[in-house]
């Protein structure tokens, strides 16, 4: 049982390495000029190894994402009777943001990630499904939580607000070359925006709630 939790944290940290090394790799010298060999050898592990780990430079780019899904969808599962839609947003903002939120490093590597995304046409394309998957998954859970009292129309909108404020903030504060502790700011604020408006929108049957202060 050691053996066996040692090399999962061997994987793992592996895994960090790749990742480290990849983002950091492509900030310096391109993302197209950056091959895997090189990422490999960066992180200390044959080339052949890379494939274990992820298909191709574009999943490493995008590899906390599936991560950051099932952490937004576990929070959402965690519903108790008494809360809100706002609140069940609230929490899954903190959760699955958390390094921009509260972190000592705010956004790390999700704002490497910005930037190539910023500077790779194709990695904006890819960006672009990967959120709108997410996003479907998200409201598809979040509906979930609420049954009989929120579509998933609604859930979609409720849950792109948030995501949306998100990166426009932070896309925003990294635009301006600001420093962790601005970032973190604007993040926070921009997610406070999206969820006090939550709290304004009608669920059936519920009527309008009123806006906490």
């Amino acid at each position: 049982m050691a053996e066996q939790g040692w090399r999962e944290r061997k994987k793992e940290l592996t895994r960090k390495a790749l990742v480290e090394a990849g983002l950091r790799l492509f900030e310096e010298h391109g993302y197209a000029e950056t091959s895997i060999a090189r990422i490999a050898a960066e992180a200390g592990i044959a080339p052949r190894t890379f494939f274990s780990y992820f298909a191709g430079k574009e999943d490493l780019v995008f590899a906390d994402t599936p991560d950051r899904l099932a952490i937004a969808l576990a929070a959402m599962e965690r519903r108790a009777p008494e809360d809100t839609v706002a609140d069940v947003l609230e929490r899954v903002a903190a959760d699955t943001f958390g390094d921009a939120l509260g972190g000592t490093d705010p956004l790390g590597l999700s704002g490497a990630r910005m930037r190539l995304v910023t500077a790779v046409p194709a990695l904006r394309a890819a960006a672009l499904d990967r959120l709108w998957a997410a996003e479907r998954t998200m409201a598809e859970g979040l509906a979930r939580a609420f049954p009989g009292e929120l579509d998933e129309d609604t859930a979609a909108m409720l849950v792109g607000s948030v995501v949306g404020a998100y990166l426009g903030a932070a896309g925003a504060a990294l635009r301006r070359g600001e420093g962790p502790e601005a970032v973190r700011r604007a993040v926070h604020a921009a997610i406070g925006y999206a969820v006090q408006a939550a709290r304004t929108v009608p669920l059936p049957g519920h009527g309008t709630p009123p806006a906490r202060r």
